[in-house]
């Protein structure tokens, strides 16, 4: 487990102390899978977003964003901007200035998005859903209204509100001018997925992992859900990842 979880250095908004017993879902698995461990991190008053050391050590280059302001950040091509939803979670917005495409990653709600997208001069092109829950799809429709795509799993494409492509682990997502590189990461729900986007070195992993631990495992079993982070600890150590959860 040390190499999944260690000490972390983040910057925040103001200065606070973050104590969890991390992954705690997985905390009843299989005499094969390491013990769980607890640890605390501090965190400096520094601007947003947060940069942290990545919760799997194998560098100190990967990098977990959040943020409680629109502020926007680049990805390579990409410019993707963080918009907080309901009272305790977020959406984001990935737009590609080249060809003008815009999607939302998971829907907890409709008028952020449309705040945000009015004030930019965006128009939504793309809805991408990582899971069925109501608090990642539960705009889909509204948002939907003006020929929008909406693409989710294809193990869960009877519970995604407007779906119009189904997609799984392997499939390949077109978006502007880049691609996105669908992953199964099931256990919080059994058809979770994520989009990595490996030319923008960016992944949004929905509610598979935290910044100091993973959701909770509704649907999926431990092995499922630890086979699903060693994926996601396997990406380059470079990878930029985007959770939903504050």
């Amino acid at each position: 487990m040390n190499r999944l979880l260690g000490s972390t250095t983040t910057s925040l908004s103001r200065p606070q102390k973050l104590t969890c017993c991390a992954l705690v879902a997985l905390s009843a698995l299989s005499t094969n899978i390491p013990a769980v461990q607890s640890f605390t991190t501090t965190a400096a008053s520094t601007p947003n977003p947060i940069t942290s050391r990545s919760l799997f050590v194998t560098s100190s280059s990967k990098k977990m964003l959040s943020s409680t302001s629109c502020a926007a950040h680049s990805a390579g091509s990409l410019t993707i901007v963080q918009v907080p939803c309901l009272s305790d979670n977020y959406g984001y917005l990935i737009h590609d200035p080249k060809t003008g495409s815009t999607a939302a990653v998971d829907t907890p709600e409709a008028k952020p998005y449309q705040t945000e997208l009015s004030q930019r001069g965006w128009k939504l092109t793309h809805i991408l859903n990582t899971h069925h829950h109501w608090d990642h799809t539960g705009a889909n429709e509204e948002l939907k209204k003006g020929g929008v795509k909406v693409v989710g799993p294809v193990n869960e494409k009877a519970k995604i509100p407007g779906i119009d492509d189904a997609v799984g682990a392997g499939d390949v997502v077109e978006f502007g001018s880049t691609k996105a590189h669908v992953m199964d990461v099931g256990g919080h729900t059994k058809g979770h997925i994520a989009f990595y986007f490996p030319e923008e070195k960016t992944v949004f992993v929905g509610d598979s992992l935290f910044a100091l631990g993973c959701g909770k495992m509704f649907e999926g079993t431990p092995e499922q859900f630890w086979t699903s982070l060693k994926g996601l600890r396997e990406l380059p150590d470079d990878t930029t990842v985007y959770w939903y959860a504050p």
